[in-house]
């Protein structure tokens, strides 16, 4: 003690009475409710985190440790924004919430808040509601002492209150800019650049597009914080005071109405086609040993999972549907008619869910019950989408539509998510209890991140799947499913795929996947007798809850993007009535008829619900529109989950996924009347995981024109993971082409994204999936199809140049 009173005694007047007053702050600000506790030791993080219900808050703490001179000062602005509401575009809104000035004197300048010179304990509220431009916000600024006559510890904290806030190029919120001795202080929020400087150490923090920066010393610490979080590196600086500077994170922003931001995990500078390069697994060593797809954490030590870029692929002509005469040699492209992408089984999966079907995969036998890219089916997605709007800023899309399910397991917060990626929304691929395997944002396939969102001049469409109602794909939920996938009890199943009584059996405890470990570890799996009692998820989750087609199809008009409803009719959502038609571009005769050829739950079981199929009443539909686009010279686009007539894989599901032997309208009824209609063009699906190319051919071999193309889009979740491109051209003997691209979205190397990459290869490596085109999987064609005299006609007047 005596030392300290000796320190004291040799301090010029004005520093004592600096101590005197900053003592007296403490003093008072202790005893002042509302404010937080400012008495802590050196070297601890002082926080103020409440936020109002419902509300969320950041907190970017700055440590300056080890102030052993003079001229140092312990400095930790704490910024607490509560954002709520929607934050839109134009507008300007420029709200200073504290200006503190600290010299000789303890002075403090609040000048966002209702009183001026106010002292550092004052609390400032303002009442709930809407924030008004210029209005006060809640502020408090609570001081500490520091360990020397001139150090100070500045905790100022600025909370936005809830309400609407209109913003965009403008916009420039002002948390906190705060001067101590000369050494200046800035916290900025979202636009404005946030800048802290104490004696010459520079730490820099990102908000999305918007710097966030502190200098004191010498050495510089970047941290990078997104639309939902900060990356921290930790650095020692030992310039000019011998301070420790330790930039910490304590919560998280959620940014969701920031419309302008960028998104969390930005994808590859190069964009490509597999027309440019291809995605090529690269062999697992001979002497590696077989790796079960449970055990995640061994598959890059035995060389699973290794990818490279190889040769890219051209376009092979495909001449199948036109006459054996027929010659191409001088035929050329002459006009562009439409450019748009699919893609399919996104298969959207919580994997935390306690009602699913890892036990069907987790040891091998179907990859599509367990591989560890369910982890980040939301991430790929995101990637996917921002590699779409790379290739439409080169040539732009006229429409994308994606063909089925978009959900894994029919689940409300699947779909949520699988919508909320494509609108740009900020993302929690999360359920039951927030987990976080990887202390820190952006670091796994739990963290919260901002998506980048569908462009929004691209319109897109939605066709229905069968895993977007019925349990894993298989079998419509009885009150038994339902219950426990909003439940806490891992799903206890027989082997649905041999046990006659199908849903009805029991035996096995489906799994889970524990979202608290790095490789996802599974919980809960195996059988029944092997447990002492049931298994449980961490949490349950009432967002877990199944979804009927009505309630599915109702979540597409609760969109950011266009069109509303996504194809779907309002009218028709009370029903179920899940297909409809559109014409993408005004100019160009040209529809598209979206089909729901999933079975109805209503169908006998036969062998599950994975099938095709058709009913008289939508087929008679179907009959009305091929007959209006045939009349009216129309060339016609069928788009649909479940593929026609297809060559079987060698799959060991190709009994569970071709056309049902109970749908009302067979396949062969089906297949004959599209072959009466000379102007339908193409059938594109998913299902079956693959990419393939079909051609139907015409009955007639004297006309030709009766035949189509089906082309089917591999999966967005398993191997090669891709998604597709078609550009319909008129060619100068007024045929025209059809030419197809696969896709891969371009992941960043160390993305989330880029790791579900590795564990797609390594998943087909291991349970071998009969895929065609291996060994990237993938085929690129131009499909030429000839047209009825009529049509040639026609055509020849439509498109725009080509190469333009």
């Amino acid at each position: 003690m005596y030392k300290y009173l000796h320190f004291y005694n040799e301090l010029p007047m004005s520093k004592k009475s600096l101590m005197i007053c900053l003592g007296l702050v403490l003093l008072f600000s202790m005893l002042f409710a509302g404010c937080v506790n400012t008495s802590a030791p050196n070297n601890t993080t002082l926080t103020n985190t409440t936020s109002p219900p419902g509300f969320v808050t950041v907190t970017t703490a700055v440590n300056h440790t080890n102030a052993t001179e003079a001229s140092n000062m312990s400095v930790q602005p704490n910024l607490t924004p509560a954002l709520s509401g929607n934050i839109s575009t134009n507008a300007s809104l420029n709200t200073t919430a504290m200006n503190v000035t600290m010299n000789a004197t303890s002075t403090v300048n609040t000048t966002a808040t209702a009183k001026a010179n106010a002292t550092p304990t004052e609390y400032f509220e303002q009442d709930s509601g809407p924030v008004d431009f210029g209005t006060a916000v809640n502020t408090y600024v609570p001081l500490t002492t520091a360990t020397g006559a001139q150090n100070v510890s500045v905790l100022p904290t600025a909370t936005l209150a809830p309400g609407n806030l209109t913003s965009n190029t403008s916009q420039n919120i002002t948390p906190v800019s705060t001067t101590v001795n000369a050494t200046q202080v800035n916290t900025t929020l979202t636009i404005s650049p946030v800048n802290t400087t104490v004696n010459g150490t520079q730490v820099n923090t990102t908000l999305n597009v918007t710097p966030v920066s502190t200098s004191t010393n010498a050495t510089q610490v970047n941290t990078t914080l997104n639309a939902t979080g900060i990356t921290t590196v930790n650095t020692t600086g030992t310039a000019a005071g011998n301070q420790t500077t330790v930039p910490t994170t304590e919560q998280t922003v959620n940014l969701s109405n920031l419309s302008d931001s960028e998104a969390s995990y930005p994808i590859d500078s190069v964009v490509l086609t597999t027309h440019d390069r291809v995605v090529l697994p690269v062999s697992v060593p001979s002497s590696s040993p077989t790796v079960l797809p449970y055990d995640v954490a061994n598959y890059s030590r035995y060389g699973y999972g290794v990818w490279q870029y190889g040769q890219g692929l051209d376009y092979e002509k495909r001449l199948d549907l036109v006459s054996p005469a027929y010659n191409n040699t001088s035929v050329s492209h002459t006009a562009n008619l439409l450019h748009f992408f699919d893609m399919t089984d996104v298969h959207i999966s919580d994997k935390e869910t306690p009602a699913q079907g890892i036990f069907f995969g987790y040891l091998g036998g179907q990859s599509s019950g367990y591989s560890p890219v369910m982890l980040a089916t939301t991430q790929v997605l995101d990637a996917a989408v921002q590699t779409i709007n790379a290739l439409h800023k080169a040539e732009p899309f006229d429409f994308g539509i994606s063909l089925g399910d978009v959900a894994n397991n029919e689940q409300y917060n699947e779909l949520r998510w699988y919508i909320d990626v494509l609108d740009g929304k900020v993302i929690n691929p999360d359920s039951g209890v927030k987990d976080d395997p990887v202390p820190g944002p952006l670091n796994d396939y739990q963290d919260q991140y901002k998506a980048a969102g569908l462009n929004t001049s691209i319109p897109w469409y939605q066709a229905l799947g069968n895993h977007d109602h019925n349990w894993i794909g298989t079998n419509p939920p009885d009150d038994y499913l339902k219950a426990n996938y909003t439940g806490e009890y891992i799903l206890n199943m027989g082997n649905i795929f041999v046990d006659p009584l199908g849903i009805k059996s029991r035996g096995y405890y489906m799994g889970s996947i524990d979202g608290r470990t790095v490789n996802g570890d599974i919980i809960g799996v195996g059988n029944v007798s092997d447990f002492a009692t049931p298994p449980k998820v961490l949490a349950a989750d009432p967002n877990r809850r199944v979804l009927s087609v009505s309630d599915w199809m109702g979540e597409f008009f609760n969109t950011s993007s266009t069109p509303i409803g996504h194809g779907f009719n309002q009218s028709d959502v009370s029903s179920g009535r899940a297909y409809y038609s559109f014409e993408p571009k005004s100019d160009i005769p040209i529809k598209v008829i979206v089909l729901d050829d999933t079975q109805n739950a209503t169908d006998a079981d036969a062998g599950g619900y994975g099938h095709g199929s058709l009913d008289n009443e939508q087929f008679d539909w179907l009959v009305s529109e091929l007959n209006s686009g045939q009349a009216e010279g129309q060339l016609m686009i069928i788009a649909a989950h479940v593929p026609i007539a297809t060559e079987l894989s060698g799959s060991s599901l190709d009994e569970y996924t071709g056309w049902s032997s109970v749908s009302q309208v067979s396949e062969e009824k089906l297949l004959s009347t599209l072959h009466e209609y000379p102007n339908l063009i193409l059938w594109i699906a998913g299902h079956r995981h693959v990419n393939a190319i079909n051609a139907q051919k015409s009955p007639d071999a004297s006309h030709p024109e009766l035949g189509f193309w089906e082309v089917e889009t591999s999966s967005l979740r398993d191997f090669p993971q891709q998604f597709r491109t078609f550009e319909i051209v008129r060619n100068s003997d007024n045929t025209i082409s059809i030419l197809t691209t696969d896709v891969d979205p371009a992941v960043k190397e160390g993305s989330i994204a880029a790791k579900s990459r590795s564990y797609g290869v390594a998943a087909e490596e291991i349970f071998n999936n009969s895929l065609p085109y291996l060994p990237s999987g993938s085929y690129n064609a131009e499909l030429v199809k000839q047209l009825s005299t009529d049509m040639q006609v026609k055509i020849q007047n439509y498109g725009t140049p080509a190469g333009k």
